[in-house]
């Protein structure tokens, strides 16, 4: 191999990563039906709780942030049944 070939310029195709929002809509405690699609839904379909916007969260690069938007008279209690899953990828959480 040449000098001018070692040095030309090289195209790196690299993921750049795009800020999600997942909205929470449910007081609920289910996990998200599958991780990693973009998509805040447990197993019953629309549903998004605190738990399942976590884990989508942590399965996608970038920072997001989690909203709120559970529907009837607040004020909303979310308890977890068992520990949430730890902030693996940093989100903002906007409640």
């Amino acid at each position: 191999m040449n000098q001018e070939n070692e040095n030309a310029p090289k195209t790196l195709n690299c993921y750049e990563a795009h800020a999600q929002t997942f909205v929470v809509n449910s007081t609920g405690d289910s996990g998200d039906a599958i991780t990693g699609n973009s998509v805040c839904e447990t197993s019953t379909p629309g549903e998004c709780t605190l738990r399942a916007a976590m884990m989508e969260s942590n399965a996608h690069p970038g920072v997001d942030t989690i909203n709120f938007a559970i529907p009837g008279d607040g004020p909303y209690t979310i308890t977890p049944t068992y520990e949430l899953p730890p902030m693996g990828d940093p989100f903002i959480l906007d409640g």
